[in-house]
């Protein structure tokens, strides 16, 4: 209460799917805490989807999304979501980054149920 206190006036509650600002929208991914959310920036025709903490391991759970991991507070919740959000991503031109991944890259299918990352290089 202490923090929102200082900061009296100067938060403005944005909805679940809301733009922050043009271009910049806030993306549900609820299952890793309360309110979990990723951030979609798009400019022209491409994307960037920051996906905060949906995967903590691209090693192991791009393969196996149906792991969850000892910090997911609901587990059920976050494999759905990852599952959902992989399937989309592994179709879409989106690119992701976030904590817990090295470099910005593409989700693309590799194996039954599973998914890989291909880094996306700056040229």
């Amino acid at each position: 209460k202490s923090v929102l206190l200082a900061y009296d006036g100067a938060i403005k509650p944005i909805a679940a799917t809301g733009e922050v600002i043009p271009g910049v929208h806030l993306v549900p991914l609820y299952g890793h805490t309360p309110g979990h959310s990723g951030i979609s920036i798009t400019d022209g025709g491409q994307q960037l989807l920051i996906w905060g903490d949906v995967v903590h391991s691209t090693l192991l759970q791009l393969r196996y999304p149906d792991w969850s991991i000892g910090f997911d507070l609901d587990p059920p919740r976050a494999i759905a979501t990852r599952k959902v959000l992989l399937a989309q991503l592994a179709n879409s031109n989106t690119l992701v980054a976030g904590p817990h991944v090295t470099g910005i890259g593409k989700i693309v299918d590799c194996c039954e149920g599973g998914y890989k990352m291909h880094l996306h290089s700056a040229d």
